[in-house]
């Protein structure tokens, strides 16, 4: 299940990026303009020659902003994936952390499970100590 999820969420990625890199490419093949005679800066053309450079500047403005985006975008789906990665490859090992407490800046309290039995570790700058086992309380038929 969750290689088909990875599977689906690098395709959408690929698609994604290569919708937003698509412009930068055309851009990139566009032949530059052939240069003319250079125009005095009275005549009327000079104003047609800076408004190459303004639609220039906007069209590179775009295209940082869309990658910009896709910058966001890849990094959030990061995480999320992540995320969900790391939850499942808990569930598969005979030593399960199922829940971490940061007391202080450099120490941690941990509820780790080992072979059904439910453990509190300290974890401090000097050592890692256990502290109890927590017995599970007993199950009520119905």
């Amino acid at each position: 299940m969750v290689v088909k999820k990875r599977k689906k969420v690098t395709h959408i990625l690929l698609l994604l990026s290569t919708a937003l890199l698509w412009p930068m490419v055309v851009l990139a093949a566009e032949p530059p303009p052939a240069p003319d005679q250079a125009p005095a800066p009275t005549s009327p053309t000079f104003s047609k020659a800076t408004q190459g450079y303004e639609v220039a500047i906007f069209k590179t403005l775009g295209i940082l902003l869309l990658l910009l985006a896709l910058v966001f975008l890849t990094v959030w789906l990061l995480r999320r994936l992540s995320q969900g990665r790391f939850r499942s490859f808990n569930q598969f090992k005979s030593i399960k952390i199922l829940e971490k407490r940061p007391l202080s800046p450099k120490s941690i309290l941990y509820l780790v499970e080992v072979h059904g039995k439910k453990l509190l570790v300290s974890e401090s700058q000097c050592e890692v100590r256990s502290l109890a086992t927590i017995a599970e309380p007993p199950q009520k038929d119905l």
